[in-house]
């Protein structure tokens, strides 16, 4: 009876030699087309944002350009000759319009009290729109909700940018530079820049752009 056992242990030796062979080269093949899928997704777009887009960070504001992509949605930005790793989610592409503004679109904002001029420097994907200051502000950039941006190109009414105006409760003239959405006006009086309520600005002057352009309204 023993030699019958004996013959059945090595096959059943063989046969557990053979399948542990089958396992590992079914391993090495799932392994294989795992990287496979892989290789094929890194550097896929990830909604706007792809290989070279010029994009704003919205956690640290850094600005960069895009150098690659991994396979699980990674993007990684060269900014300053370093690479960065980012959450798709936290990038401002720089491209294009969002409905209400234009890339390196002239606007205005209220930076700490300060009227300060700057241009649209990128779109967030949470609608939030990047910012980057002008006239030596160039270093200041913000992620700001479109409420938070005057139009330098814009109309409430009869009023429009570039008019000529008086400020009622105060008694100052000066000319309207910017126009918020909720329709405040920031107004230049001598060198300093003022923000009032529409109800309180009455023209005194036509605007040049209104003669050109015709009405703009926004």
């Amino acid at each position: 009876m023993g030699k019958p056992s004996v013959a059945i242990f090595f096959v059943m030796l063989l046969s557990a030699s053979l399948g542990l062979d089958v396992f590992a080269q079914t391993g090495d093949l799932q392994r294989h087309l795992t990287a496979e899928a892989l290789r094929v997704r890194e550097n896929t777009p990830v909604g706007p944002v792809r290989i070279g887009s010029s994009v704003v960070s919205s956690t640290d504001l850094r600005v960069g350009i895009v150098n690659r992509i991994t396979a699980d949605g990674q993007v990684y930005v060269q900014v300053d000759g370093y690479e960065h790793r980012y959450d798709p989610r936290h990038l401002a592409v720089s491209n294009g319009c969002n409905g209400v503004f234009c890339l390196n679109e002239l606007v205005m904002i209220n930076h700490n009290g300060t009227v300060i001029t700057a241009k649209v420097a990128g779109f967030h994907p949470d609608g939030r729109v990047a910012v980057q200051g002008l006239d030596g502000l160039s270093d200041l950039r913000f992620m700001l909700d479109p409420s938070q941006i005057a139009f330098t190109q814009a109309c409430v009414g009869t009023l429009c940018t570039n008019d000529l105006v008086s400020v009622t409760n105060r008694g100052w003239q000066g000319k309207i530079e910017a126009i918020f959405p909720d329709k405040r006006m920031v107004v230049k009086v001598g060198l300093n820049r003022y923000i009032f309520p529409h109800l309180n600005v009455v023209n005194v002057g036509p605007s040049c752009l209104r003669r050109l352009l015709g009405t703009i309204s926004r």
